[in-house]
């Protein structure tokens, strides 16, 4: 599999604070460049996949290893950009 600089995830720090849970202690979230698909490192129990938003994220699922959560930029707010 070839990877491009578009697949390289950009990790949570004071200057990139995390899109979801504005973490900026440590390196724990990821998200793409262009802040559309997000890792944060608080997995969640009380949100319902696909449905539930956190801001202007869509709640996609839990990592397999349920140590972290998959969000995605709402379709729509994508379109404005």
């Amino acid at each position: 599999m070839t990877h491009t600089h578009s697949d390289r995830l950009i990790r949570s720090s004071r200057r990139n604070p995390c899109p979801v849970c504005k973490r900026t202690k440590d390196a724990d979230c990821a998200f793409s460049p262009d802040r559309a698909r997000v890792i944060c490192h608080h997995p969640r129990t009380d949100l319902i996949a696909r449905v539930s938003q956190v801001g202007e994220y869509t709640f996609w699922k839990n990592t397999s290893d349920h140590r972290a959560a998959v969000f995605l930029l709402d379709e729509f707010e994508r379109r404005q950009w």
